[in-house]
Formats: structure tokens, C-alpha cells, sequence
């Protein structure tokens, strides 16, 4: 109900979000919607219905930053079913089952469907749909890399300066993968290399004297730091 309040015309969830009474909440709200679809029985008659030579097909292919798929759409919930095959995907999930003996006839490996009632053409809707993965993987590295644990605080000015913390540190994690672009090395690698050069500082309990000793970075580590514009001295 507060998408409606706030103003939203469009709303991308995963399959895992989707269900019909989902769409037609946001139907009654006037909000379009794009999302996956669980297969169900229905839905598995639809896929078994187009032949792979109708889907596979030059003309039916979508570029996605992440490879290529076919697609084909099919008018149905007020809206338009669109089936999606991943060759790559197939042959992927075929050799996975052949290696733990599961027969995969049937199982319709490498196809999966998204539903809109959105005005784009279908091609869009499938890269606004993929497009979603772009925040599931910024999320991923917001929980792996930068370390988002349970907040363990209660004040909602705490909770609100810890993910203050966490957003500027995923910003600046999204920097170092656009300064370190055409590398070959992430910012998730970048800061495990960077990790090696330190400095200890020694002290002698009886004479009190001090003294620095370095663990310089390797080539690696300084050439990243050439590419991130930072000056590295010892």
C-alpha cells in the first residue's frame, strides 16, 4: 500500500517475491509490475508448448550483459507471459545432473518465465527484469565484503549512522571497481592484496626504545595503488 502512497509506476521482483495475489495487489494500486514466475503446472504446459526451433531462433535473441538468451511472449494474467531459454544454462544444468545420475527429461533446464503488464516491448522488460541482479550483487558484496552482520542496536539514529557506514563503504568498494576496470583484478581482490603491506611499530619493554619495521607490498599491490591514484611510500 505505501508503493501506491509513494508515488511508484513500476515495481522488478524475483520470483521469489511474485505470486498472483501480488500482482494484483499492485494491479489494484495501479502500479506494472515485472517479475519471475515459480513453475507450476500451467506454466510447465506453456513451456512444453513452444518447440526449441520456434524459441531458438535468431530474431528471438536478448544480448544481456551477462550472455545471451531467446524469448518468446505469450498473452496471459492481463498481461504477457514471457518464456525465457538459456542455452548456456541448459547445458550447464544438464552436465550437473548427468554428474549426480539424475535423469533430466523433463526438466526443462535453462527456461524460466517473467510476467509484465507493463507498455515496453519485450526485449526491454527482459533487460529491466536482469537488470535487478546488478542490486543483488551490490547487496551480496554489501553482506560479504564490507560486512553487514545483524545490527545489533536499537536507536533508530544508530541504526541509521551504521548503514550510513555501510552505503559510504560499498561506494567507495564501487570506486575501486571502476578505477581497477580492465585489470583484471576486483575490488574484493584489490583489498585482500592490500592487506599484506603494514607497518609495526616494536618497542623494547626495559629501554623503552621504539622502532617501525615495514612489510612492504608487493608489485601488485603498488601497481593497484598507481591505479587508484594513491602515493605509496615506506
Amino acid at each position: 500500500m505505501k508503493l501506491g502512497k509513494e508515488g511508484y509506476e513500476m515495481v522488478v521482483m524475483d520470483r521469489g517475491m511474485s505470486s498472483i495475489e501480488n500482482i494484483k495487489m499492485l494491479k489494484s494500486l495501479g502500479i506494472k509490475v515485472i517479475c519471475g514466475l515459480r513453475k507450476n503446472n500451467k506454466l510447465i504446459d506453456i513451456i512444453k508448448g513452444i518447440r526449441r526451433e520456434e524459441i531458438y531462433r535468431r530474431e528471438n535473441r536478448v544480448e544481456l550483459k551477462s550472455g545471451s538468451v531467446y524469448i518468446k511472449g505469450i498473452k496471459d494474467l492481463g498481461g504477457e507471459i514471457i518464456i525465457v531459454y538459456n542455452p548456456q544454462l541448459e547445458i550447464y544444468r544438464n552436465e550437473q545432473a548427468f554428474e549426480k545420475g539424475i535423469d533430466i527429461r523433463d526438466r526443462l533446464y535453462g527456461y524460466s518465465l517473467i510476467y509484465h503488464d507493463t507498455d515496453l516491448v519485450i526485449e526491454e522488460v527482459v533487460k529491466r527484469y536482469y537488470d535487478k541482479d546488478i542490486i543483488e550483487r551490490a547487496f551480496k558484496q554489501m553482506k560479504g565484503v564490507i560486512g553487514i552482520r545483524p545490527v545489533r542496536v536499537w536507536l533508530r539514529e544508530h541504526i541509521e549512522n551504521h548503514f550510513r557506514i555501510c552505503y559510504l563503504a560499498y561506494a567507495i568498494l564501487s570506486y575501486i571497481n571502476y578505477k581497477l576496470e580492465g585489470t583484471g583484478i576486483s575490488g574484493k581482490e584489490s583489498l585482500e592484496i592490500l592487506k599484506q603491506g603494514y607497518k609495526v611499530r616494536l618497542v623494547d619493554k626495559s629501554s623503552k626504545d621504539g622502532w617501525d619495521l615495514w612489510v612492504p607490498l608487493e608489485p601488485k599491490g603498488k601497481e593497484i595503488l598507481k591505479k587508484l591514484g594513491v602515493v605509496y611510500k615506506t
